[in-house]
């Protein structure tokens, strides 16, 4: 029998999918789009984290620092109400909100 853990992960991993699948693309995200992100608008000393899925309320699972220039672009998504970038830094996978990335 799977543990409550184990459904909600399934079920996270599940919307996650969906999300990707049926999420449109802005015009600006495209694989011609530049490798590497640098961070803006964060404080000196604190961090951008990285979290599971394109919101706030998904899971922190890596921080990337304030003055970081080399994050990998994976490419954007507009979700109405936030922009989110799907990044890699030193390899962790996740998703950064884009206000905080730049070219």
């Amino acid at each position: 029998m799977p543990t409550v853990f184990g459904r909600r992960v399934a079920i996270i991993c599940f919307a996650l999918a969906l999300v990707l699948c049926l999420a449109p693309r802005p015009a600006g995200a495209t694989a011609d789009g530049p490798d590497f992100f640098r961070v803006i608008g964060v404080v000196a000393g604190d961090v951008l984290w990285i979290r599971s899925g394109p919101s706030a309320r998904y899971e922190k699972v890596g921080s990337i620092p304030y003055d970081a220039s080399d994050v990998g672009n994976l490419g954007c998504r507009d979700f109405g109400d936030r922009y989110w970038c799907q990044v890699e830094y030193r390899g962790v996978v996740g998703w950064s909100n884009g206000r905080f990335l730049a070219e």
